[in-house]
């Protein structure tokens, strides 16, 4: 899977044997391989950032910058164009507004999954700190459960000490150490 921030696209390769500058097999975010336009809808990606991908349930977590939001996939057969099945960080696949709440983001960049836990990680870049969504079922628009980088969910402070974040952008998970 290869997030194309110009493109507003996911690009899926089968990379099972590899020919240089093979062709992606299915795509994400638009309709076929030529349409690039960013649109904040159910089927259209707008600068997507980072990518998570949950194996065991074949979901694909994308971050989307001018969205404020992460879409869901579902990636266990891949149509082109296909919706997404979920989101997080807004109430519906339409609203983009930014929010400093449990609930919204502002500027998503990174993205991880935990598989051990069935969490996601969402960095945060403006709001300075990292939010932790319980994605073992999801409701669309639903309530991070954890903050890290902040005191709150509300509060947004950009400073650099041992319990804050400043401006946050790519993450990394080791499940074995759970860190």
């Amino acid at each position: 899977f290869v997030a194309e921030q110009g493109g507003n696209r996911i690009k899926v390769f089968d990379v099972t044997s590899i020919s240089n500058g093979e062709n992606a097999i299915n795509i994400l975010g638009q309709s076929d391989f030529i349409t690039a336009t960013p649109s904040s809808t159910q089927s259209r990606l707008n600068a997507p950032q980072s990518l998570a991908y949950d194996i065991q349930g074949a979901r694909l977590f994308v971050s989307e910058l001018n969205g404020n939001r992460i879409k869901v996939f579902d990636v266990a057969a891949i149509t082109d164009g296909e919706p997404a099945v979920n989101i997080l960080g807004q109430a519906n696949f339409t609203a983009t507004s930014s929010s400093n709440t449990p609930s919204g983001l502002n500027d998503p960049r990174g993205i991880v999954y935990d598989s051990v836990h069935s969490r996601s990680f969402v960095s945060e870049n403006i709001n300075h700190r990292v939010k932790v969504f319980d994605v073992a079922s999801i409701t669309d628009g639903e309530e991070a459960v954890n903050v890290l980088g902040q005191p709150d969910f509300v509060t947004a402070n950009s400073v650099s000490t041992q319990s804050s974040i400043l401006t946050p952008r790519m993450l990394a998970f080791d499940p074995v150490n759970s860190r």
